[in-house]
């Protein structure tokens, strides 16, 4: 199991979908990962299901866990059930 499982979480409704931006604004997975790297602290991505959705470079070197392993997951098999939300 990870350590310490603090980060900034994200929350998205509507399976993720960014439907109310501008078709040249909107975000896709590719320049949200983008965005999210470029922040220094570990961001998570969860869906309404709370399922992670995305993750960033300090998140994964925090956790010790690579975002392909844990994606679409609600992370039952990485953390403590305490932890879990």
């Amino acid at each position: 199991m990870a350590g310490n499982c603090a980060a900034e979480a994200v929350f998205i409704e509507g399976g993720g979908k960014l439907n109310s931006m501008p078709n040249s604004t909107k975000l896709n997975s590719e320049n949200l990962s983008v965005v999210l790297d470029a922040i220094p602290v570990p961001v998570f991505v969860k869906d309404s299901a709370s399922r992670f959705v995305a993750m960033n470079n300090a998140c994964e070197d925090q956790w010790g866990i690579s975002f392909a392993s844990i994606e679409m997951t609600d992370g039952r098999d990485f953390f403590p059930k305490d932890q879990l939300a």
